[in-house]
């Protein structure tokens, strides 16, 4: 296997609960964890240099699955710097919260937190809730994949893990996300490509 890469409130009981920002407390956010993975996802929609770009243009919809990934993760493949110089980039105090979300991020997973339904605001962002049938021509239509997002404790900082379809193979794209007054926004991005 050869990588590279490019770029850079709760309906059950297993649904995340995710920390209030410090400007808000969590009961005034609703699902915060829909307004992150979207944010990761119209990011991606905005891209021509990403695993969904076709023909160095940013997609015309993306497939989303309805479900949180089951795959194991690790806090060091969410946070592998493939990128050296995106994550120099990085403020001290970033690069900290990088690691507590991510840390989170594991937590949520092996604790079985999903989060709850994903209904986007973009009709770009399609949802796929049934597994699509297993076809010779399938491997290129599979939908992307988000694991429960990681939060600091704060709330200030969020981190996205996805497994995003690219060929017959996959890539994982990691997000870290700062919490300003009007949404999200990306800090970094990293897309590790596997072939």
């Amino acid at each position: 296997m050869i990588m590279s890469t490019l770029g850079c409130a709760p309906s059950s009981p297993h649904e995340a609960k995710a920390p209030p920002p410090a400007t808000q407390p969590i009961a005034n956010v609703p699902n915060v964890d829909q307004q992150v993975i979207e944010a990761a996802l119209l990011d991606l929609l905005a891209l021509s240099d990403s695993p969904v770009a076709a023909r160095k243009a940013p997609p015309a919809e993306l497939r989303f699955a309805a479900q949180a990934s089951t795959y194991p993760v690790k806090a060091q493949q969410v946070l592998m710097r493939h990128q050296k110089e995106r994550w120099d980039a990085l403020s001290k105090e970033q690069l900290d919260a990088a690691t507590e979300a991510a840390n989170d991020l594991v937590r949520r997973h092996e604790a079985k937190e999903t989060f709850a339904p994903f209904t986007p605001t973009d009709a770009r962002v399609k949802v796929e809730t049934q597994p699509r049938p297993t076809t010779i021509g399938s491997i290129y239509e599979r939908p992307i994949h988000a694991w429960s997002p990681g939060y600091t404790r704060d709330g200030r900082y969020a981190i996205v893990f996805l497994s995003i379809p690219w060929s017959m193979h996959h890539a994982d794209g990691t997000y870290l996300l700062e919490r300003q007054d009007n949404g999200w926004k990306v800090r970094l991005r990293q897309f590790v490509y596997y072939v």
